[in-house]
C-alpha cells in the first residue's frame, strides 16, 4: 500500500464513484468483489440509493454477527 492517496474509479452497485485511496489495485478489485457479494437481486425499478440502503443493512448484520462471534471466541459473551 502507497502512503500517496490516488484517485480510482470504485464500483459499487449500478455506479462507479470517483475515490481518493491508497489501496493498491488488487485490493480494490477484491473490495468490488465484497460489495457485489453484498448487492440485492434488484428489481428493475430499484434505484442506486435503496440498493446501497439494502447493501449497508446486510453489510451491518454482517458486522454484528461477526462481533458476536469474536466475543465468543474471547469469553466476552452478553458484554456490548
Amino acid at each position: 500500500m502507497s502512503d500517496n492517496p490516488r484517485l480510482v474509479n470504485l464500483r459499487i452497485g449500478k455506479r462507479t464513484y470517483p475515490v481518493r485511496t491508497t489501496l493498491e489495485e488488487s485490493q480494490i478489485r477484491k473490495l468490488e468483489t465484497l460489495l457485489d457479494a453484498l448487492a440485492f437481486e434488484e428489481g428493475p425499478g430499484t434505484s442506486q440509493e435503496e440498493s446501497l440502503v439494502l447493501m449497508v443493512l446486510k453489510l451491518v448484520h454482517a458486522l454484528e454477527k461477526a462481533r458476536i462471534g469474536l466475543e465468543r471466541l474471547s469469553g466476552g459473551e452478553g458484554e456490548s
